[in-house]
């Protein structure tokens, strides 16, 4: 019913997903959609393209790119990003 800032398309697609939101990666480049995935509870990707934005307090890593994510899967299933 919301659009971001408002967290709530992210804590409705964990809950189809039948996810924790704590459990979900979200990689977002504005800063409405990191908000969002913050305001879930939900551990953010921000691609800053060369910009510059306040980011939200929660689990928000930065990188300039998308090629610049690494993300892996270890040995238990989970993800790990580098």
């Amino acid at each position: 019913a919301r659009g971001k800032p408002a967290p709530d398309c992210y804590r409705l697609a964990a809950e189809r997903l039948c996810v924790a939101p704590e459990r979900c990666l979200v990689v977002e480049d504005s800063r409405q959609g990191v908000a969002a995935a913050v305001g879930a509870g939900m551990t953010v990707v921000a691609i800053v393209k060369g910009r510059t934005f306040a980011l939200e307090r929660g689990d928000v890593r930065v990188a300039e790119r998308l090629r610049d994510v690494d993300l892996r899967i270890n040995e238990n299933g989970a993800i790990v990003l580098r």
